[in-house]
């Protein structure tokens, strides 16, 4: 036996289900983050790394949200106060196809369905609201064009794409407060579909926000903990304390959600201590979600886990289990 070449791997690997034999390599420098993509050959399976395509400070990328991988693309956004960018890459050979100058704010949400790639500006990940009518920017597939597909609200709290459709939970400065809805936005012109009212869903929160996990054609799950005839309160942050954690479908054929399921008090207190759920506490697999039942300690009973910036968006993937 003798050793006939030797493949690098970075620690800092991100990969891609719609890109098999194309991962970045983020390493830390002195200078900053950089990034690279590392490619393997899928016939020789040898491992080659590219230039650096782009060099952020470990905060700003931090503050980057999470590269996404579709339609023969990678799409990558590296977060500058004074420049931020977009790359598309190609998802077979890591080629640097486009780089676009792009302006979509902290920890925006990146996805793309048939239609191309999408993605929102200053999601409520940053823990902020755009100070106008957010930004939904759109490429379409094989363009080298940005658009502003449209304007509207000031947040959203979750952004996905499937098909030929975009679903969001978004939120509108009203008289009196903030209006919740559940979008439709479909084809490349983001027609929209529906905004059917947030009725059972956790109230607005700019930090940090919930998500819901699943699919298109299974639906959207996330945790809700409101009064038994309750609706989703008007106030940031609102919960009513003592009533039941329950499991919330979101059926994105109309937008509508219903209550499927009801945790146990031993799984999750109902203290209103962060009973909302954020990235990697679930996973979504064959029609069923799946909750980690672990003891929490009495600092993570006091305060809610914040998220992370490693969001998986292709379609159907699990999350991460923290």
């Amino acid at each position: 036996m003798q050793v006939v070449s030797v493949a690098h791997h970075s620690c800092d690997l991100i990969s891609f289900t719609g890109a098999p034999n194309v991962a970045l390599d983020v390493t830390q420098n002195p200078g900053g983050v950089s990034i690279r993509v590392e490619r393997t050959d899928p016939a020789t399976h040898e491992v080659t790394l590219g230039p650096v395509l782009m060099t952020l400070e470990e905060w700003n990328w931090g503050h980057s949200g999470t590269p996404v991988a579709g339609d023969g693309s990678v799409w990558v956004y590296g977060y500058d106060a004074n420049a931020s960018q977009l790359l598309e890459l190609s998802a077979t050979t890591g080629r640097l196809e486009h780089r676009f100058r792009l302006d979509a704010g902290l920890v925006p949400d990146p996805a793309v369905n048939s239609d191309g790639f999408w993605i929102d500006a200053d999601g409520v990940w940053a823990g902020a609201k755009c100070s106008a009518a957010c930004a939904l920017y759109h490429i379409g597939p094989g363009s080298d064009r940005i658009s502003v597909a449209l304007r509207a609200g000031i947040a959203d709290q979750w952004f996905v794409a499937s098909g030929n459709g975009v679903f969001a939970d978004v939120m509108t400065q009203v008289k009196g407060g903030i209006a919740q809805t559940i979008w439709r936005l479909d084809g490349g012109t983001a027609h929209r579909i529906y905004a059917t009212p947030a009725d059972l869903l956790p109230a607005p929160n700019f930090d940090p926000g919930y998500v819901a996990i699943g699919t298109a054609q299974g639906g959207l799950y996330t945790l809700s903990e409101l009064a038994s005839r309750g609706h989703t309160p008007a106030a940031i942050g609102e919960c009513k304390s003592g009533t039941p954690v329950r499991v919330v479908r979101i059926d994105l054929n109309t937008g509508k959600q219903s209550y499927v399921a009801t945790l146990p008090q031993a799984v999750l207190a109902r203290d209103c201590s962060g009973n909302w759920l954020l990235d990697g506490q679930a996973a979504v697999h064959n029609g069923s979600m799946y909750l980690p039942r672990c003891k929490p300690s009495e600092e993570s009973r006091r305060r809610p886990l914040r998220p992370t910036t490693d969001r998986p968006r292709e379609e159907g993937q699990l999350f991460r289990k923290r």
